[in-house]
Order: C-alpha cells, then sequence, then structure tokens
C-alpha cells in the first residue's frame, strides 16, 4: 500500500471550501431563525384570545423547537 503525499496547497483549498460552506449554512441557519421569530411574532398577533390554553400549547411547542434545532 502506498502513502500518497501530502499537498498543502490542497488541504488549504479544501479548508477554505470548507469554510465557505460553514458560511453559507450559517447565513441560511440565521434567515431560517428570523421567519421563525416573524411567525411566532404573528401568532401573538394573529391568534383568538377564545382558546388560551391551545394557544400556550402551540408556543411552547414552536418555542422548544426553536431552542432545540435553531441555534
Amino acid at each position: 500500500m502506498t502513502r500518497k503525499a501530502i499537498d498543502p496547497n490542497s488541504i488549504k483549498l479544501t479548508l477554505d471550501q470548507m469554510g465557505q460552506t460553514v458560511e453559507v449554512m450559517n447565513s441560511v441557519i440565521n434567515r431560517l431563525k428570523a421567519h421563525l421569530d416573524e411567525v411566532l411574532k404573528t401568532l401573538e398577533i394573529d391568534t383568538p384570545n377564545n382558546n388560551k390554553e391551545d394557544d400556550k400549547e402551540l408556543e411552547q411547542l414552536l418555542l422548544s423547537l426553536k431552542d432545540k434545532h435553531i441555534h
């Protein structure tokens, strides 16, 4: 079994590509967080208050999803 020579330029290129990928992913995540915040605000404004128990459960569910999956 032959070992391949380590190419520093190839490693640098790979790290640059990974860094760009992480930046794009962070941008997408930040947009998703902003969208979720807007959805939560809309729910707080538009949800009728005739069933506060259901409203509270829905809000808790959405907040738990936000906390668990989007940081």
